[in-house]
């Protein structure tokens, strides 16, 4: 009899705590905002006392996530494009909203850095960037290469990360001497005071119009995703994206 209370005891805690996990809202962040939607976080959990929960991933990957039924509230994607894509397939409640717009940069570890009039002074080097088919900042990537005309010449040097947080630990480890990441992760803790970097000219790649979009796959959270939705787009949350090097929505 005590065995069979303690099994009980034992469900009455497992459902407990899924409970409680699946009334935390949950926010599918673009890899490139893995550091600012840290302070985002914080700030907002100060001032509602409200807890998240934040997945990162490529745009790419979250999407196919949410479209195989993945419990998400909110996506904070690096484009346009993926928030769209789940408008039109049934798994937005509203339309998508542009909360920033996104900068890539080229970063190195050694000391010769130059991107200007097409040319990258980078000598011979692995180059790591985001994976083009799934992270927006690689498609912004190929871009810049194509538009300079080393595209092909770069193809075998480059070292693919499945998205700008790979990309980073590759360039922090020291994996890829050089890579093109985002000017949000440059901005972060993490890279002060290493290495060196630069703006990557912003005619040279379509500008990365980052937008966010709520999701109905819990009719449950819809209050508390709006009211995040709306925090990213206040005073207060376009600092904090400022802050990252974001240029905050017109």
């Amino acid at each position: 009899m005590k065995r069979q209370w303690t099994i009980l005891l034992l469900l009455v805690l497992c459902l407990s705590c899924s409970n409680q996990n699946s009334s935390k809202l949950t926010i599918a962040a673009a890899a490139n905002m893995q550091f600012a939607v840290e302070q985002l976080e914080e700030a907002y959990e100060s001032e509602t006392g409200e807890d998240i929960e934040v997945i990162l991933a490529s745009s790419g990957k979250l999407t196919n996530q949410i479209i195989a039924g993945a419990p998400y509230d909110l996506l904070l994607s690096a484009d346009s494009l993926y928030p769209q894509t789940l408008l039109q397939e049934g798994f937005a409640y509203d339309l998508p909203v542009t909360y920033a717009y996104g900068k890539l940069v080229l970063w190195t570890s050694v000391d010769s850095l130059q991107v200007a009039s097409g040319a990258i002074g980078l000598k011979e080097m692995k180059f790591a960037m985001a994976n083009p088919k799934t992270a927006p900042y690689g498609r912004a990537t190929v871009e810049f290469l194509k538009s300079v005309g080393d595209w092909e010449l770069f193809q075998e040097k480059l070292v693919y990360g499945e998205s700008i947080s790979q990309v980073n630990q590759f360039l922090l480890s020291g994996a890829a001497p050089a890579g093109f990441t985002s000017k949000s992760s440059i901005l972060s803790e993490a890279f002060s005071d290493k290495g060196s970097w630069i703006d990557v000219p912003t005619g040279t790649y379509t500008p990365i119009a980052q937008q966010m979009v709520i999701l109905n796959a819990r009719s449950e959270m819809l209050n508390q995703a709006k009211s995040f939705f709306d925090f990213i787009l206040s005073a207060r949350g376009q600092k904090i994206l400022a802050d990252f090097g974001y240029t905050p929505y017109p």
